[in-house]
């Protein structure tokens, strides 16, 4: 049987043999031209997305297709950017990202041709970004280190038409050097609520067998409405960087008036993602909204808190499926809650609601929350908990016994 080694005198086999521990531990090479290289390829598809927001004066929210394709590429030569810089970064217990988004700025800046026509003096006066970026393609780059320096997390962002999008990666040391193990950006869109603005992570701690994970959100941009999606997902390291394990993903209509773009946290175990969205009662502007997961196994799993109150609570039961309603539910009223549950998500589609009194029980232990379905008829919740809420009941007539006037939840 012939082999491929065949063709090689032993000397030399033994020579390439003595070379492969260095090759497997070699780690990327840190190197100046590389740096400048990806910063100048950066120039050309920045330039066109730069283009498309001037050009976008009528608030259009369809993309044109070389402008779609020219954000996928800037975000391709990002990542070849990040990497070469990363690259040039001491990793582990030496490691400082100070310095690493002013280098990333400095490179940029580097690769940017200041336009003839504009004096150097309205140059310089010109407000810029992290990366010296006048316009507004503007690319901003934020690094940190995390778990005691194992991980290091860099986002950079750049505006589009009536928005922004996000670039995120995670690197980790293997060998003494930073390989990447999460790419997490936005697939190739035609509109600009494609984009992820607006973009937020959080990093759990590493568990006891050093596994963690990692929870990102973000909001699609649009040009005319604080109304809009959040977005969101947890991931652990896939096979590939390219390529993650999500473990969870979800969306929701949100308001982010005010720039209340969310508050996102991790533990160990637990995600939990809060943000502003809108009550089914017309009279309420918004409500807090609350996202809380388990992700401590394959299994995802929604647990307590599912609102700050009991009001909450009915409006959150009222606009979910059954499926996680039920769960929420006394076990022994299922299939009346069941009903309910129905004719009110019917209701709600016809007409508008509105919250009555939150008044305590005589028993010490539920609420009654009331809601005017809107057809001169209203409804009658029992819920219990305090911050694991259950829906016991719903009743045509108010309970005598349910008295005493709690205040409402704030807006």
């Amino acid at each position: 049987m012939k082999t491929l080694f065949a063709k090689f005198p032993l000397p030399v086999l033994a020579g390439c043999l003595a070379l492969l521990p260095a090759l497997a531990t070699a780690g990327p090479i840190c190197s100046a031209e590389a740096v400048q290289q990806a910063a100048a390829a950066i120039a050309e598809p920045r330039e066109i997305v730069r283009s498309a927001i001037e050009a976008n004066t009528d608030l259009d929210t369809d993309l044109q297709p070389v402008a779609s394709a020219a954000i996928v590429t800037l975000k391709t030569r990002l990542l070849a950017l990040v990497d070469a810089q990363v690259a040039c970064l001491a990793a582990g217990a030496s490691a400082k990202a100070d310095g690493l988004d002013a280098a990333l700025a400095a490179a940029v800046r580097g690769a940017i041709k200041p336009d003839p026509a504009m004096p150097s003096e309205a140059v310089a006066a010109t407000p810029s970004n992290s990366a010296g970026d006048a316009d507004a393609a503007a690319v901003q780059f934020e690094s940190a280190l995390l778990h005691d320096g194992a991980l290091l997390s860099v986002v950079a962002q750049f505006g589009i038409p009536c928005g922004s999008d996000a670039l995120w990666l995670l690197y980790a040391v293997e060998q003494g050097h930073w390989h990447r193990v999460v790419n997490w950006t936005s697939p190739r869109y035609s509109r600009v609520d494609g984009a992820w603005g607006s973009f937020h992570y959080a990093v759990s701690p590493p568990a006891a067998d050093g596994r963690w994970f990692a929870a990102a959100a973000h909001i699609r941009p649009w040009c005319s409405s604080s109304w809009s999606v959040i977005d969101y997902a947890v991931l652990r390291p896939g096979s590939e960087a390219d390529r993650p394990a999500v473990v969870l993903s979800g969306k929701d209509d949100m308001w982010w008036g005010g720039d209340d773009i969310g508050r996102l946290s991790v533990d160990a175990t637990h995600v939990e993602l809060r943000f502003h969205g809108a009550s089914i009662d017309s009279g309420v502007h918004n409500r807090e909204f609350i996202r809380r997961y388990d992700v401590s196994t394959t299994t995802t799993l929604r647990v307590p808190p599912i609102a700050n109150s009991a009001r909450d609570f009915v409006d959150e039961w009222i606009v979910s499926s059954w499926a996680a309603a039920q769960v929420w539910s006394a076990k022994q009223q299922l299939p009346a809650l069941k009903r309910e549950h129905e004719q009110l998500r019917i209701a709600r589609k016809e007409g508008s609601f509105e919250f009555g009194a939150t008044l305590a029980c005589a028993d010490g232990k539920a609420v009654q929350v009331e809601i005017d379905r809107g057809d001169d008829t209203s409804a009658y919740f029992r819920v219990t908990g305090a911050t694991d809420f259950a829906m016991v009941a719903i009743a045509d007539k108010p309970d005598p016994l349910c008295v005493k006037v709690t205040p409402p939840p704030a807006e």
